[in-house]
């Protein structure tokens, strides 16, 4: 649940759950370890991420734009402690208001998921389980990030370009999950802004979502992600792959 209205931090003092970005002096830090800085600072699990996020607050971005590319590098750079599969939990707290906002994007239960489900596999329990498939949920971290943040697809991608990202995978997470079929128009916008490959995800559904992604390859988009399709049975992975291959490259 959230609380307060959306705003769009303008300073760089903010208190995140994903970073601690704090402004001010300060004593002397310790040799080798830490490091201080008079307008702005940032803090990860792993050194290229704290380098991503302070690329970003001085290009002009806040501290929720720092917070969030940083979670996206940690997704790469440590993925078995963070990740896109993950959930996130925000405070926020905004200096010009002196306001606290609150997010909880954790995600919500698989569309498959039925109380009468959990108590057969799980008789006699009262209370959910801790561990095993029931505990499953729909990762709501990329939803949360989007909550957070005006910053467009492109615009992230254009900096993880600059960081030496190999590829870029794009989602749509509007239709991620739905059997839609990808948002081929904005896969193709993100693919020709960047020089780096993009690979194609989310609402893949049939044969006929791969066929029209290979018309984009020439833009730059050199592979695709399918899941629930498999799953399904409305999409057979041999003959993707076969089709892939009829003098493509992808």
């Amino acid at each position: 649940m959230r609380h307060g209205t959306r705003h769009r931090q303008t300073g760089l003092c903010a208190g995140v759950a994903l970073v601690l970005a704090a402004c001010g002096g300060g004593g002397p830090g310790e040799p080798g370890r830490d490091a201080r800085g008079m307008h702005g600072a940032v803090t990860a699990g792993h050194p290229l991420a704290a380098q991503a996020g302070l690329a970003v607050l001085e290009r002009g971005g806040n501290a929720m734009d720092a917070a969030i590319t940083m979670a996206a590098v940690l997704s790469v750079a440590r993925p078995h402690m963070n990740g896109v599969g993950g959930d996130m939990f925000l405070l926020y707290y905004d200096a010009k208001t002196d306001r606290v906002y609150g997010l909880n994007a954790s995600g919500p239960a698989g569309s498959g998921a039925a109380i009468a489900r959990v108590q057969s596999a799980h008789p006699g329990d009262t209370t959910m389980p801790d561990v095993g498939p029931m505990t499953v949920s729909v990762p709501g971290a990329v939803r949360g990030w989007a909550e957070v943040t005006e910053k467009k697809a492109t615009d992230l991608a254009k900096e993880m370009e600059g960081f030496g990202v190999a590829a870029i995978i794009y989602t749509d997470i509007a239709r991620d999950g739905m059997l839609q079929g990808p948002n081929i128009e904005a896969t193709r916008r993100l693919a020709e802004a960047i020089s780096i490959p993009v690979i194609a995800s989310g609402g893949v559904s049939s044969l006929r979502d791969i066929e029209n992604l290979l018309t984009i390859e020439a833009s730059g988009v050199v592979g695709v992600i399918t899941g629930k399709a498999i799953y399904t049975g409305s999409l057979d992975w041999r003959e993707a792959v076969a089709l892939t291959k009829r003098g493509k490259t992808m």
